[in-house]
């Protein structure tokens, strides 16, 4: 059982990736970096993540005025819906379907 879930995990974390690194999207290297970290904390099964900015920070060794611009940015590309609770913000990555490479 634990096998078929991280297998499963694998099979949902690597598009995704490989959707972010596109050139084609147009990220920057700040942005990527960013979304990179925040699909690492992705709850497989709801596609929502829970990283603080301060944990966010400290994964990508970027400030937290940077994330924060970045989280900004990526919200204005549509590539990152942010719902904020009172626990904190939560993240869900919408990419766009998977292109070829250019």
């Amino acid at each position: 059982m634990q096998r078929q879930s991280m297998t499963t995990a694998r099979h949902q974390f690597f598009p995704a990736l490989r959707a972010i690194l596109q050139p084609s999207f147009g990220l920057t290297a700040t942005e990527r970096l960013v979304a990179i970290a925040i699909l690492h904390d992705r709850d497989n099964t709801t596609g929502i993540s829970r990283p603080s900015i301060a944990r966010l920070a400290n994964m990508t060794a970027l400030s937290a005025c940077t994330v924060s611009r970045t989280i900004t940015a990526l919200k204005a590309k549509g590539l990152l819906q942010v719902v904020k609770t009172a626990q904190g913000n939560l993240y869900r990555l919408i990419l766009p379907p998977r292109k070829p490479y250019e």
